[in-house]
């Protein structure tokens, strides 16, 4: 009985480490976006970020902690992304600006 909870312990703490490798790559990107005319800077730092305020007929998915990506229940459509913002917590925005954001979080390799 320990040796499994033992393996569990370190399987819980493998996964611990991992979430913190991945929250500190991710922390090290500067991404911004403009929407309406303004400049927002995506919060990449944050480790607890806030529930989003979910839309009805939506579903949600996330391909990064600070990105999430609507899709319509009845469709499967993607539809819109939630970005989450230093300074204005969760902002709604075009599909094509939430995968922007997407691709330059996972394909920035200057930090490295």
């Amino acid at each position: 009985m320990w040796e499994h909870e033992n393996v569990k312990d370190q399987w819980s703490f493998i996964q611990a480490v991992q979430q913190t490798v991945i929250a500190e790559f991710y922390a090290r990107k500067s991404v911004t976006f403009e929407e309406n005319k303004q400049t927002f800077v995506v919060d990449t730092e944050t480790r607890k970020i806030p529930d989003l305020q979910t839309e009805p007929y939506v579903s949600y998915w996330n391909p990064l902690p600070f990105v999430y990506i609507a899709e319509d229940i009845e469709s499967g459509q993607e539809v819109f992304c939630e970005i989450f913002t230093k300074d204005h917590g969760w902002i709604q925005a075009p599909l094509a600006t939430g995968k922007k954001v997407i691709d330059e979080v996972e394909n920035d390799d200057d930090d490295m």
